[in-house]
């Protein structure tokens, strides 16, 4: 097998499939040196990250409640969701002085609980009683012609390189809830943030995630939801003057036409990805190496010089991807 050169990208291919979630999806649209690094390399950054550990223990106990009890919230239900944060948090500590720890967590559970012990919706449920609840999800997106030798990086981890003639794009992710309002259909994303407001929601009106996971809903369920609501959580540090728990939703509405316009548009960046994979194009979009956000993950890697690069990019900075919405 010929040694792939040190500055290639493989695609990571399942029989010529290339499976895409939001997170990447994200990274293609920001920077492709990002994308690059995270999608080819399957490389991320090894640190430990309080905000979105704390997310997931939120996120598990708010799938039992809507998996379990549905639209009313006894008091069953608050010992079930406290029951499963608690043995999160049995098997998780913070790292540092966080706020994000398990007296905070408890005390979100009972005053979400408090704010939404009847919901004016009930769970979207199949035909054999499963509720919509945190259903993870596979679905071809479309094709992209190839005809060319790439490098590929196989389940296995081995890289070869080979003629592909087309690769299948899959669409993968998670849905947290799906549900009905006035025999109207509508998703749901469980968002939990420090930073919340009128411009912390304008982000998700033509985000790809909301239309991405629309489209899902309608290849699962044969109908494409009125909206999209995002059901915020905004937990900070407690203060004397501000509120250190709020909880907002907002509900994006949706458009046959974005959520068909979004389709073509995600294949022609992925295709634009795979095609800068093949002949090693993936420039740095430098204007985001450092955002309202924080920096990108991938920004000392970058400023290095490029014989450097593969070197700090395997060094213990860095771990393997290993996150799967397919396997969470």
């Amino acid at each position: 097998m010929t040694q792939p050169p040190k500055d290639c990208w493989p695609i990571p291919l399942v029989d010529d499939c290339l499976f895409i979630d939001n997170s990447s999806q994200e990274r293609i649209m920001t920077c492709k040196r990002a994308a690059g690094y995270y999608i080819a390399h399957k490389r991320e950054l090894n640190r430990a990250n309080n905000a979105q550990t704390f997310g997931k223990i939120i996120h598990k106990g708010l799938e039992e409640r809507y998996k379990s009890f549905g639209t009313y919230l006894g008091a069953d239900a608050t010992l079930a969701m406290t029951k499963i944060v608690t043995a999160e948090f049995d098997k998780w500590t913070p790292e540092g002085d966080d706020f994000r720890n398990y007296g905070t967590a408890m005390s979100a559970i009972k005053q979400y609980s408090d704010q939404y012990q009847l919901e004016d919706f009930e769970p979207y449920k199949f035909p054999d009683g499963k509720p919509f609840v945190e259903l993870p999800f596979a679905q071809p997106l479309g094709t992209i012609e190839v005809n060319a030798l790439l490098w590929v990086r196989n389940p296995d981890g081995t890289i070869e390189q080979r003629h592909v003639g087309h690769i299948t794009i899959i669409q993968k992710g998670k849905i947290d809830l799906v549900y009905r309002r006035e025999g109207y259909l509508y998703g749901m994303d469980h968002k939990t943030t420090s930073v919340m407001g009128p411009q912390y929601f304008q982000e998700f009106e033509l985000a790809s995630q909301v239309h991405c996971y629309t489209w899902a809903i309608k290849q699962l369920i044969g109908e494409l939801p009125r909206g999209y609501t995002i059901n915020g959580l905004g937990i900070r540090k407690p203060t004397k003057t501000g509120k250190s728990l709020e909880f907002i939703r907002h509900t994006v509405p949706i458009f046959p036409a974005l959520v068909a316009e979004w389709e073509t548009d995600t294949m022609q960046l992925v295709a634009e990805f795979v095609e800068g994979c093949r002949t090693n194009q993936l420039p740095k979009a430098t204007k985001w190496c450092v955002a309202k956000y924080g920096s990108c993950e991938f920004r000392q890697v970058c400023g290095l010089e490029p014989h450097l690069r593969e070197m700090s990019l395997y060094s213990n900075e860095y771990r393997p991807v290993t996150w799967d919405p397919l396997h969470e």
